[in-house]
């Protein structure tokens, strides 16, 4: 029985662990300076796309020295604004309008 219990125990300060990893994670995320410094990024993302045809996230991730979560929500934003076309797979998106 106290096997169990301990066992539930360690489990629990895991997650609890992990849990706080979360939360802190979201602070920086959310957080002022991190969305205004995605605002300059995007802006960036946005005159790099001159004279291309199509952008992909790995494109991004190379170009701007991000994460794959990133910058998958960079081309979600782009697609929302209407810059690059609809995903296909996996092939890089038809970029629809430039950064003049």
């Amino acid at each position: 029985m106290v096997d169990k219990q301990d066992k539930i125990l360690k489990i629990l300060d895991v997650i609890e662990q992990r849990l706080s990893i979360i939360e802190l994670t979201l602070k920086i995320v959310n957080s002022p300076e991190t969305l205004e410094d995605d605002d300059t990024r995007y802006k960036k993302i946005l005159k790099s796309l001159k004279g291309l045809d199509k952008v992909s996230t790995s494109f991004i991730q190379r170009k701007f020295s991000t994460g794959y979560f990133r910058a998958s929500r960079f081309m979600d934003r782009l697609e929302k604004d209407g810059i690059i076309g609809p995903a296909k797979g996996s092939a890089p998106r038809q970029v629809l309008k430039r950064e003049k």
